[in-house]
């Protein structure tokens, strides 16, 4: 799932839904339609639209990048080196040279 999501085609389409909700907001501030019209109807289905989208899309991102690795360390904490907390060695030369009990 990690390959589909970071796969352009799925980064160009968020990219072009951002850029669509972008214009649909300048639209609304410039058209500043009134509550009973139908150009204001539209754009509240079309904001909750793009809402729901998002939040579907964070919560995938949250699940893919930060729920699954996270419990994939708490289940098999022996069999690899967390990232989250990295072995000295893998630490920049930098920081090592500065604090050498590192």
């Amino acid at each position: 799932m990690a390959l589909l999501y970071e796969g352009g085609y799925v980064q160009a389409l968020i990219a072009i839904m951002i850029l669509m909700n972008f214009f649909m907001l300048c639209a609304e501030s410039q058209l500043q339609p009134g509550p009973e019209s139908q150009v204001f109807r539209n754009i509240q289905s079309l904001d909750l639209f793009f809402t729901v989208i998002f939040t579907i899309e964070i919560f995938v991102n949250l699940w893919i990048f930060w729920f699954k690795p996270f419990f994939r360390c708490r289940q098999a904490p022996n069999s690899q080196p967390s990232t989250l907390n990295p072995q000295p060695s893998t630490l920049n030369p930098t920081l090592q040279t500065l604090n050498p009990q590192l």
